[in-house]
């Protein structure tokens, strides 16, 4: 898990949360020096909103047999710009739950430390 925040002014930190990945960003692949390559993709999450607005992302990796995911939340708390970050193997749904519980939680502490 991990989290970073940044302050930005409260219509900056709205129009990121506008920003779309690209399309090239729903499936590509790459290759390694050593000659190995992973399949990647990209999609967005229907989860609940968190702060006042917000954006959930997977991004899939699959390498061999091998496959991981990434659950990434943006978020906008007023004027600071949020995200939060799982990473694993297990289940999308499990890792939701842990994304959304994390960030409810990462802003509950932005409260009382930058009150």
């Amino acid at each position: 898990m991990s989290s970073v925040l940044v302050e930005l002014d409260e219509e900056e930190a709205a129009e990121a949360i506008e920003i779309e990945p690209p399309p090239s960003c729903t499936a590509y692949s790459a290759t390694y020096a050593d000659g190995t390559s992973s399949e990647y993709g990209v999609r967005e999450l229907d989860m609940p909103v968190v702060g006042d607005e917000s954006r959930a992302f997977l991004v899939e990796v699959r390498t061999g047999d091998e496959a991981s995911r990434m659950l990434s939340l943006l978020y906008r708390n007023g004027d600071l710009l949020g995200a939060t970050s799982v990473l694993g193997g297990a289940d999308v749904a499990e890792y939701e739950d842990m994304l959304a519980g994390f960030t409810e939680a990462a802003i509950d502490r932005q409260g009382q430390m930058l009150e």
